[in-house]
């Protein structure tokens, strides 16, 4: 006997998606893998320390002061026709690079999540997937560049970039998560107001946060932010 089912609960809807992304997690491996052989720091000749020098690199990158955020405005009116993030571009800092990453998918009104990311590669993919099942084409790859005469670490540099190939901005894949900033990477934007001695208002700190976002954000997101 064969049980159609008419409609599916959240529950079920929650427990197809984590089925979906895990089965995606299978293949990050993969792709690491093939960054690790194709970034390779592009240097035929590694010291042994490497991994050493780069946890030295991310401590230092660590003490710097983190980047401030664009405006949602700022970034589809200026970054929408000419660009901020193609390959071979070079960032100083991990966190600017994230930050760039986040900001540009926020002017698309996408939403994209990390695939890897450790202390000398990073990359980003878009869980959305089409009707028939197709995963969208978005990818982006970067990787902490090695200079061999210095012996030391230089930029971030973005080896792949390619294009969201999904059309919905506001399918099933994205309504778990509404933005693509954490709480964090907008601290340096609301700093001022949350450090005031009487705080900031849950009410008016959600709208300064609407300037920067593509969807209103949720309580619990005004939350966090006010907590740190």
């Amino acid at each position: 006997m064969v049980v159609i089912k008419l409609r599916t609960t959240d529950d079920e809807i929650e427990q197809l998606m984590k089925k979906v992304l895990s089965s995606e997690e299978e293949e990050e491996d993969d792709d690491a893998d093939e960054d690790e052989s194709q970034d390779g720091s592009q240097c035929s000749q590694l010291p042994d320390d490497l991994d050493d020098l780069a946890k030295e690199r991310q401590e230092e990158e660590a003490r710097k002061p983190p980047p401030s955020p664009l405006t949602l405005r700022h970034v589809q009116e200026q970054w929408w026709r000419e660009g901020a993030l193609g390959e071979e571009m070079r960032f100083a800092t991990k966190a600017e690079l994230e930050l760039v990453v986040a900001a540009k998918n926020e002017g698309e009104g996408k939403v994209v999540k990390k695939q890897y990311s450790n202390s000398r590669r990073i990359g980003w993919i878009c869980p959305c997937k089409g009707k028939s099942g197709e995963k969208c084409g978005y990818k982006v790859k970067s990787y902490l560049a090695y200079d061999s005469a210095n012996g030391t670490f230089s930029d971030w540099v973005v080896r792949k970039v390619a294009p969201h190939t999904c059309r919905a901005s506001t399918d099933l894949a994205n309504k778990a998560k509404f933005t693509n900033y954490s709480p964090e990477q907008l601290v340096p934007a609301f700093v001022e107001s949350v450090n005031t001695k009487e705080g900031v208002k849950p009410s008016a700190l959600k709208k300064l946060v609407q300037n920067y976002t593509f969807r209103s954000p949720s309580s619990s997101f005004v939350s966090r932010l006010r907590a740190l």
